[in-house]
């Protein structure tokens, strides 16, 4: 099968790892002139944070009723179907893969627009080819939203994440927790540098990578045992940060799925995580990690 990934560089580079790592039998078709941000000088996170930026269109698809509706190259006729992340090609009459985090994806996470747009959502279901939920919790919402009748429909795959070598302990004793996400007040990043200032081990380290506020910074700044840093490129995550930490702080308020933890697994990191979404179905409780209420 001959597939369309309608993909833009300021796509997250997990939504890159789908085309790279298809399955036998299916070729993938790119937009033209386009290639991977691997190597890139901005990040996903930076690109991101940009936009945020652009206050006005932002505020529009945050706050007003939409559907996520996107127009597919006409370069994409050539293929037998489309993939889509998340948001739904109106402009063609051909089966599409449709990959979503969560249900509220094909209306900008507004929850007030998928019960408004429901017909219309359940028309473009209806030509999906398949609807690829990236978690269980995914695919129970949808079917609670839309209904038991899309479930043969769907199917539930993970993100491909490479399994890399793990981490190795410190001699001096020291352990090292990690805080890393976009959004530092919804992904918990003040309850977690509370409650690791409020430790007082010496042996312990907390790593930030994230968008903080500078007050917050300046709040913490007598503390030499935390280090901050602005959002890295995914490939200095992989080879500088995850390797030489020991546990993943990951208590956000709100997730669909929550990329870090896969990635942090798969560098051997245990993870203290919040009971969230998709979250309990990577974290195991006393076995891979702690699951706070």
């Amino acid at each position: 099968m001959n597939v369309f990934f309608y993909l833009k560089p300021k796509f997250r580079e997990r939504q890159w790892d789908t085309v790279k790592n298809l399955p036998e039998g299916i070729s993938a078709m790119l937009p033209e002139n386009i290639s991977p941000p691997l190597g890139s000088e901005k990040t996903y996170f930076q690109v991101r944070h940009e936009q945020q930026h652009r206050s006005l269109k932002r505020r529009i698809l945050t706050t007003l009723p939409m559907l996520n509706l996107r127009s597919i190259p006409k370069e994409a006729d050539r293929a037998d179907a489309i993939y889509t992340f998340g948001y739904l090609p109106w402009n063609v009459d051909k089966p599409f893969f449709l990959e979503l985090d969560n249900p509220y994806t094909v209306t900008f996470y507004h929850a007030g627009a998928a019960q408004l747009y429901k017909p219309a959502i359940r028309h473009y279901f209806s030509k999906a080819k398949k609807i690829i939920c990236l978690s269980e919790a995914c695919q129970a919402h949808l079917l609670e939203e839309y209904g038991a009748e899309w479930k043969e429909k769907t199917v539930v795959h993970y993100p491909f994440v490479p399994k890399q070598n793990p981490q190795q302990k410190q001699p001096n004793g020291l352990i090292r927790f990690l805080f890393i996400g976009l959004h530092f007040r919804t992904k918990g990043g003040p309850e977690a540098l509370q409650a690791f200032y409020d430790s007082k081990g010496d042996h312990l380290r907390l790593t930030v990578i994230s968008d903080v506020p500078k007050d917050i910074k300046a709040r913490y700044a007598k503390d030499s045992r935390i280090t901050f840093f602005a959002p890295l490129p995914r490939q200095q995550l992989f080879s500088e940060i995850y390797p030489n930490h020991d546990v993943l702080l990951f208590p956000s308020l709100y997730e669909s799925f929550g990329m870090a933890i896969l990635e942090a697994l798969s560098f051997g990191l245990g993870i203290i995580a919040v009971h969230v979404y998709a979250v309990p179905e990577m974290v195991e409780n006393g076995r891979n990690g702690l699951l706070l209420p």
